[in-house]
C-alpha cells in the first residue's frame, strides 16, 4: 500500500496542473527560485 501512495500523488498532481496550468507555471518558477537561491544551478 505505501508504495501506491506516490503513485496516486503523481496522479493527482498531473490532474491538477491539467486543471490549473497557470498555477503550476507558478509553482516551477518558484522552485527555480528556491533551486537558485540554494545554490544547485551554480
Amino acid at each position: 500500500l505505501s508504495q501506491s501512495i506516490p503513485v496516486f500523488d503523481l496522479c493527482s498532481q498531473i490532474y491538477y496542473i491539467a486543471k490549473e496550468p497557470n498555477q503550476y507555471h507558478k509553482i516551477t518558477k518558484y522552485a527555480l527560485k528556491k533551486a537558485k537561491e540554494k545554490g544547485m544551478f551554480d
